[in-house]
């Protein structure tokens, strides 16, 4: 099922965009409804020096992953969460341009798992019951090498342990880990959110 009405388009926002704050700048009559869990894709930085998810080959597909591979983490490296926004179309507009479409990142509408919060309160990935739903995802095919994060990016990301918001779900310790965006203080500090 899509999930949109016919005013409003449903966004899966994974990179700074799960900073409320930015997103209450950026799309002022935003909405945030919940959680959503992207499966089959990596999170990564870009050699743009900004998020991006990518698609994974199946392991029927990927025929030189070794067998004995350490396990240490691997159920964060096929899943992306993020959090859902409702955007009226105004605030996709100015979603659009900050995002750099049609050049930065593409808009497609793909299937995850969502997690629907009551009255803006936390929801619980392992106890409440997904929703799955296809949903706005900014996504760029083309940049799927990992690098480093520009600056101001590591800035903004930084802001996330400092927002209140984090409704209670699970994020992925590869995401923060993997790619060294944050001091271990502040990693520590933005996992003690979520776990």
């Amino acid at each position: 099922m899509t999930f949109s009405t016919s005013s409003s388009t449903i966004y899966f926002g994974y990179g700074s965009n799960l900073w409320l704050h930015q997103m209450d700048v950026r799309c002022p009559t935003s909405k945030y409804l919940g959680v959503a869990r992207l499966k089959g894709y990596k999170w990564i930085i870009s050699e743009s020096g900004y998020a991006n998810v990518v698609e994974l080959k199946s392991k029927s597909q990927d025929s030189s992953t070794a067998e004995d591979e350490s396990d240490d983490g691997e159920e964060y490296k096929e899943e992306v969460f993020g959090l859902v926004y409702s955007l009226q179309p105004k605030d996709e507009a100015h979603l659009d341009i900050n995002e750099g479409v049609p050049v930065a990142y593409t808009k497609e509408y793909l299937t995850v798992d969502f997690w629907h919060s009551k009255d803006g309160k936390k929801v619980n990935v392992g106890k409440d019951r997904s929703v799955e739903a296809k949903m706005l995802v900014y996504i760029n095919r083309e940049r799927v090498k990992e690098s480093k994060p520009k600056k101001e990016y590591i800035v903004r990301m930084a802001s996330l342990p400092n927002a209140k918001w984090i409704c209670g779900c699970k994020m992925s310790r590869y995401i923060l880990f993997g790619q060294n965006i944050l001091s271990p203080f502040n990693v520590f500090s933005f996992l003690s959110f979520f776990c």
